[in-house]
């Protein structure tokens, strides 16, 4: 029977002894925790394959406050384990599992979608959970290595350790010094902008890059230290009166009553024109894929969309389109949007999506948007289509969907504003076998991966066009007016780490405009049938011009020649100064890529944001 002995309780015993194994416990829970830390630290170096995990590693330790910073939570979780449960074993596991759980997580993030795991991305756990079945994910060997050492490390506190009867005083003054030392480090250094940017950077690493800045930091420190951002806060310098000031400045125009057409939007799934690389522009057969598409956007005012996210993050188009926000809060009550001007304006506003409605927690967020109704898979589309054939082939039930609600509609019926997201097409593709052999073992040179991944692709988004083009001959035939947007949400995952657009030679420098727009730009086409150019006196063609998903709704309504709601006018002043607002960081001027602008203009921009904020946090109150 192991023996149980008295630290820093009650019994006898020698105090020499109880001292000494008092430190011994100490010196094994600190090795404990500092070798799970040092562990989370080899698995956060092996996620960048880009710059090799044994390099990626040295460098951690060349900035030694690096290693200290990424493991420091561990050795406090280990402690903190320890006092609460009094067990040696509970020490490792709580200090162990966090800490893997969140490694893990960020490198098979980063894997798929080139993005490092946040703290904001907690809100999503349900979100990732419903998807990553459908990626192949192939672990780490550092992941192996470092699971079979925390699990010697349980088994050594298990078997090799005294098992230790803890008084309760004890307990608690030891979880209170980790809770402490936790705040005290946290608010000190953790949250410190200056200390966190004060890091050397590594050569192959660019510091503007948001996830080649967070892997040169670990994983564990950026990841604490993006907590911060989790946490409401108003822009730099916000003044609420000024801002409110600033907003009241501006009134709402309404929509005349003889122009109030039907407005339809839809986002497409991964939605992309990839003839727009080199590499690829010289086939015929992506030209061929393409080509619909083409044709209509000469039909149309097109442009591209310079989204802020890369091969998943949806919604942060979906939100940005819809509310005019270049950044938000996450929507946890009614908040103003262009949905409640249309609301305001007598429209039904109807939300289509042939998936989940707890996917990114929907079903919530489109009420508090000003959606009247919403449909999901639970709601109609279930009885459509299942939720895996959605998957490939669920575009067409959509157009048939909002065809339908057309025809359905009476002229006693309020105008429609109606907004889809489509699911068809969504990543991953195959890399095992061609749904449609577009291009050929024979035809080119890549890999067998490469190949498979491209022609999946393509099928799908070809598919996609084919349906969008329908859904435009089938506007044409109806005498009701009605205005269509379309566009793309993000590039599309093509192979873990971005495979198939390094296998092409793709410039993704996100310094280079070109680079930026291969890596965020995304197609928009805004089409009117002939009855809504009749009602409304304007030509629907012509070339839109790039710009960040938060001003395409105001374009949509200069294509109306709609002034619309106070806001807006603001985000037009906004898009004249710069027609990119990146979350990465980024503006556009004249054609150039740039993180300042200058004083005049960050002047207007500061107080851009706070009107943003203001109108977030209180618009609605005023309506």
């Amino acid at each position: 029977m192991k023996r149980r002995f008295s630290c820093g309780g009650t019994g006898s015993g020698c105090p020499v002894k109880r001292v000494l194994r008092a430190l011994y416990l100490t010196a094994v829970l600190f090795a404990f925790g500092a070798g799970i830390g040092v562990l989370g630290l080899w698995i956060a170096a092996s996620s960048y394959p880009a710059v090799g995990a044994e390099a990626l590693f040295a460098f951690y330790w060349e900035n030694g406050a690096l290693v200290v910073f990424n493991v420091l939570p561990s050795v406090v979780l280990t402690f903190l384990g320890f006092f609460v449960f009094s067990r040696v074993y509970a020490g490792v596991l709580t200090g162990a599992l966090p800490t893997l759980v969140l490694v893990c997580g960020n490198f098979f993030k980063i894997q798929l979608r080139n993005d490092p795991v946040i703290a904001t991305d907690l809100g999503l756990l349900r979100t990732a959970g419903g998807i990553v079945d459908k990626y192949h994910i192939s672990p780490a060997a550092s992941m192996h290595l470092a699971i079979a050492l925390c699990m010697g490390m349980l088994a050594f506190a298990l078997l090799l350790t005294p098992r230790c009867r803890l008084k309760r005083r004890v307990r608690v003054a030891g979880a209170a010094v980790c809770a402490v030392v936790s705040i005290a480090v946290y608010t000190q250094w953790y949250v410190s902008d200056s200390v966190y940017i004060g890091f050397e950077g590594h050569e192959q690493l660019d510091p503007w890059s948001e996830v080649e800045d967070y892997v040169a930091h670990g994983c564990v420190y950026p990841f604490i230290h993006s907590i911060q951002d989790a946490i409401s806060a108003p822009p730099e310098q916000y003044n609420e009166q000024q801002a409110e000031k600033l907003y009241a400045a501006y009134e709402d125009a309404d929509i005349p009553e003889d122009e109030k057409v039907t407005v339809i939007g839809i986002m497409c799934e991964a939605f992309s024109d990839l003839s727009d690389f080199p590499a690829l522009a010289e086939y015929e057969q992506v030209q061929e894929v393409y080509a619909p598409l083409h044709e209509l956007e000469e039909r149309s005012v097109s442009g591209r969309l310079l989204t802020n996210i890369f091969a998943g993050g949806t919604v942060d188009t979906e939100w940005c389109a819809l509310t005019g926000y270049s950044a938000y809060e996450t929507f946890r009550k009614p908040t103003d949007s262009y949905v409640w001007y249309f609301a305001g304006q007598g429209y039904d506003t109807l939300y289509q999506h042939p998936g989940y409605e707890w996917f990114y927690d929907r079903e919530h967020v489109n009420e508090y948007l000003g959606f009247d109704e919403s449909f999901f898979t639970e709601d109609g589309f279930g009885e459509l289509v299942e939720p895996v054939a959605a998957l490939f082939h669920s575009d067409g039930i959509l157009v048939d969907y909002l065809l339908g609600q057309l025809d359905s509609r009476t002229e006693d019926d309020a105008p429609l504003f109606s907004f889809s997201v489509t699911y068809q097409n969504h990543g991953p593709y195959n890399t095992e076998v061609s749904g449609k052999e577009i291009f050929t073992a024979k035809s080119v040179d890549w890999t067998e991966e490469t190949r498979h991944i491209l022609n999946n692709y393509l099928y799908g988004v070809g598919e996609t066009i084919g349906e969008m083009v329908r859904l435009t001959e089938e506007l044409e035939k109806r005498g009701e007016p009605v205005v269509l947007f379309f566009f793309g949400d993000h590039k599309p995952w093509l192979g873990d780490d971005k495979s198939v657009y390094r296998e092409l030679g793709v410039n993704l420098n996100m310094e280079d405009p070109e680079g930026f727009a291969n890596y965020f730009a995304t197609p928009y086409v805004i089409w009117a049938n002939s009855a809504a150019k009749e009602a409304l006196g304007r030509d629907f063609t012509g070339g839109g011009g790039d710009f960040s998903p938060c001003y395409l709704m105001a374009k949509v309504f200069d294509e109306c020649a709609w002034e619309g709601p106070a806001f807006m006018q603001i985000s037009r002043e906004m898009r004249a100064v710069t027609p990119l607002l990146s979350k990465n960081g980024f503006f556009l001027q004249n054609g150039r890529l740039s993180r300042l602008l200058n004083e005049e203009d960050t002047k207007f921009y500061r107080n851009y944001l706070g009107v943003q904020y203001w109108r977030e946090q209180h618009g609605l109150e005023e309506k």
